[in-house]
């Protein structure tokens, strides 16, 4: 059986959860969304035109939410490497932001 770790020092989770997580009973929209609107805009950096479409199409979502990257990828990366840091501060160690289109490992 594998180990249990805190999700919070798993690089795809972190990047999942970028503005925060969701705490209580009630469900934060605007942390929902930003947190959203982050993964779509780093997930789909690497799409051709025709793929934005169809994804603007399929879940009526704004294109400009999936053409994001961009204009997040500054602020994206500096709050990755805040909570890598903030969930490894004694390591040193370098988490790079995983890869667009790799395999997802929770």
């Amino acid at each position: 059986m594998a180990e249990l770790r805190d999700a919070n020092t798993n690089p795809w989770y972190v990047l999942m959860t970028l503005y925060g997580e969701q705490e209580g009973d009630w469900v934060d929209r605007k942390l929902a969304k930003k947190n959203r609107q982050a993964w779509n805009a780093w997930s789909c950096q690497n799409l051709t035109e025709d793929e934005f479409q169809i994804l603007s199409e399929v879940s009526d979502l704004p294109l400009s939410e999936f053409k994001g990257w961009e204009t997040l990828r500054t602020e994206i990366l500096s709050l990755y490497q805040a909570r890598i840091n903030a969930t490894h501060p004694k390591s040193g160690a370098s988490i790079d932001l995983p890869t667009a289109g790799a395999k997802i490992d929770f």
